[in-house]
């Protein structure tokens, strides 16, 4: 080996002694949260973590008649979120499914670490079944740590109303696609005569 490979050898040694990576692991949400503690009341804080996920500009709203109600896109267009910390069971689902009874035009979502396959195939049954008034979205949502960082939320939707998996045009905003949704369920819902229904998971 000659000098000038024995000096560069040695220079790209120092560069890697001395740079310093931090230890990325999966953090329980259970460790954050007490066994018998609650979502719904940290993502009505942080209603826009959910909406960069699904694309939508969530505000703060009427969360007094919806108890999982998170904010909306407008006003008397909910966005409520059946939050879990495990996968959620079929009850988990046939209770959204019901609240369709409840409102008149809505963004529904199912939100757990883990969404089976058989469950985003009902969310999807929910979606063709029910009146454009109302959409159903699947995320699953992960906590991760860097170090001794403060936990962060990672979101992935995994099933959403028809096209909620293609990719945003170029310069396509948040902002855009909320006013778009809440446009379409609110003139769904007059259409309706502010009557919804939709079938149950099967």
């Amino acid at each position: 080996m000659s000098s000038g490979e024995t000096r560069i050898s040695g220079s790209i040694e120092e560069v890697a002694s001395e740079l310093r990576l931090g230890r990325l692991r999966r953090v329980e949400a259970r460790e954050i949260w007490p066994a018998t503690g609650d979502l719904t009341p940290w993502l009505r804080s942080n209603p826009e973590l959910v909406g960069e996920a699904l694309r939508l500009e969530i505000r703060a709203g009427d969360t007094e008649e919806l108890a999982e109600s998170i904010g909306e896109l407008t006003a008397g267009v909910p966005v409520v979120v059946r939050a879990r910390f495990d996968e959620p069971s079929e009850n988990d689902l046939r209770d959204l499914a019901a609240l369709v009874a409840d409102v008149d035009a809505g963004v529904l979502v199912l939100l757990a670490p883990a969404i089976a396959d058989d469950a985003r195939q009902r969310l999807s049954k929910l979606n063709h079944n029910t009146t454009r008034a109302i959409v159903f979205y699947g995320v699953e949502f992960d906590l991760w740590q860097i170090d001794d960082s403060a936990p962060a939320p990672l979101f992935r939707v995994v099933a959403g109303p028809e096209g909620w998996d293609k990719t945003p045009t170029h310069g396509a905003s948040t902002r855009g696609r909320s006013g778009e949704l809440a446009e379409a369920l609110s003139e769904g819902a007059a259409s309706a005569g502010g009557s919804t229904a939709a079938g149950e998971p099967g």
